[in-house]
């Protein structure tokens, strides 16, 4: 990636966990007692394929299939402003397995945090040490409290499959309630996609030209600004608060930087007069299956919207990842999408195949965060 951001800029987690971040893991976890045979103990890089494992298994569990890789992992926990040290915890036996996680991601300004919801091993998963995982998270998020900006509402939040019936209800005991549901949709390939892209791209206006990007010397910094200020403008009258574009922006290069270098990325986009109006980043390996891609974002500028831009880009998507040898394409959308985003997915023959719930909590009440409020 000629002239992009350097992630690693930022420092390894090793470079970064200080002691100063050990201890805050690690001193708001011994204040939590745990029965015996069991003890604390900070997150390490080194732990990953323990806790990858421990996931996959409470995945195979409540949804019958391992959705979780280690580089992708590892990947998030060098994401610029995470601190592994700081941010997770473990549960071990006294002979050093790790029988339980818990880490909290600072979404947007400490007023957003997402938790894992205190995954424990199935044969370790007693109501004691599952309540001293959420008491660990919600200390945690109370040290993000004092950080939020002044007088914005803080929320914690966690998504939990709608077939894990035992996690959605051990959350609601503790206080959380569904207030989003995603749906998972899927597009097999019954027929020649190209057809569909012939038909949609006959049906934008001549203005609008469809481009792609995937190789690696092909992507710059400058493009990807480009590109990602479009995306970042199209959601931002989406579900959630808006996130800083800069400190946003560092973490998409983060995310795709290791996609690019497998060749596991393509940026297309609809260029209007020159301006990226439209923009659609779509991963060729999905976490459950290598054989499926996965659509992250699909987005319109608002001012180009009603004109079939993101169906053209779909079906253009659709065409190219079956040329790669693709047997699907999946993605996530929010049930109450303001643009009606699922109309768009059935119509072009996506249908549902799971449902994922997000249980969320007010930990202090106040506005919603705004671009302009600033951590305190």
């Amino acid at each position: 990636m000629s002239d992009a951001v350097d992630p690693k800029s930022h420092g390894s987690p090793e470079n970064r966990r200080d002691n100063a971040s050990l201890s805050l893991a690690l001193a708001l976890a011994e204040r939590i007692p745990l029965p015996d045979g069991y003890e604390w103990s900070a997150l390490r890089l080194e732990d990953a394929e323990e806790i990858v494992a421990l996931l996959n298994a409470h995945s195979m569990e409540t949804m019958g299939r391992s959705d979780r890789k280690e580089e992708d992992f590892r990947a998030d926990w060098e994401e610029p402003g995470v601190d592994p040290g700081a941010d997770g915890v473990v549960l071990r036996t006294k002979s050093g397995r790790v029988v339980g996680y818990e880490e909290v991601y600072d979404k947007n300004r400490h007023a957003e945090l997402i938790f894992y919801g205190g995954i424990v091993d199935r044969g370790h998963r007693t109501p004691e040490l599952r309540n001293a995982l959420i008491e660990w998270m919600r200390l945690r998020c109370a040290e993000h409290v004092r950080e939020a900006p002044p007088g914005v509402e803080v929320k914690a939040f966690t998504g939990v499959d709608s077939r894990d019936v035992d996690s959605r209800s051990w959350l609601e005991t503790n206080g959380f309630e569904c207030t989003r549901v995603f749906r998972v949709m899927r597009k097999e390939w019954s027929q020649d996609p190209s057809r569909d892209t012939e038909r949609s791209l006959a049906a934008v206006g001549s203005e609008y030209k469809i481009c792609v990007r995937g190789h690696r010397e092909e992507i710059d910094e400058a493009f990807l600004r480009r590109f990602y200020r479009t995306q970042w403008e199209a959601f931002q009258d989406h579900w959630g608060a808006p996130v800083p574009l800069d400190s946003s922006f560092q973490r998409f290069v983060h995310q795709l930087e290791s996609k690019l270098e497998r060749d596991e990325a393509l940026l297309t986009y609809v260029e209007c007069a020159d301006e990226i109006v439209a923009t659609c980043l779509t991963l060729l390996s999905s976490e459950s299956d290598p054989d499926v891609a996965f659509l992250d974002r699909l987005g319109t500028l608002a001012e180009h919207r009603g004109n079939g831009l993101a169906r053209a880009l779909l079906c253009d998507v659709f065409e190219r990842t079956q040329a790669l040898g693709k047997k699907a394409l999946e993605l996530s959308v929010d049930s109450d999408s303001q643009t009606g985003a699922p109309r768009l997915y059935e119509g072009v023959g996506m249908v549902e195949t799971e449902k994922t719930f997000v249980m969320s909590q007010v930990l202090r009440p106040g506005r919603p965060l705004g671009l302009e409020d600033s951590p305190s």
